[in-house]
């Protein structure tokens, strides 16, 4: 009798612990930026894209931020193009449930301004 209790107590402690979990996938589709969810390692690329996955009981901000010299060109948000605040970085609260967070990263163009001189020298 005790040993039914015990099984069915733990099994209505466990079952609220599975209905509150959530998942995240990010991806980093580009090099430039990453992406940090919580206290875990920063997702980031040097060539190619990387995909993370992340499952867990707890709620996190996710920090999307550019490396210098680059901004944020495309952040999607459970499929949804975003424009954020800053061209350089963006914090999402991730819902509970299923979410997904892609950003491409691009960098800073620069501009030059160049005038011929005399015998055709350019001086900036």
């Amino acid at each position: 009798m005790h040993k039914r209790i015990l099984a069915i107590a733990t099994l209505l402690c466990a079952v609220p612990l599975i209905a509150s979990a959530w998942t995240l996938n990010t991806w980093v589709r580009s090099q430039g930026g990453n992406i940090q969810v919580g206290n875990y390692a920063k997702s980031t690329v040097l060539t190619g894209s990387t995909f993370k996955s992340y499952t867990s009981t707890n709620g996190y901000n996710a920090v999307v931020t550019a490396d210098a010299n680059y901004f944020i060109n495309n952040l999607i948000i459970d499929g949804v193009p975003t424009t954020p605040a800053s061209s350089s970085s963006a914090t999402i609260v991730v819902p509970s449930g299923a979410s997904s967070i892609w950003v491409d990263f691009l960098r800073n163009q620069l501009t030059f301004n160049v005038v011929a001189g005399t015998n055709g020298i350019a001086a900036p």
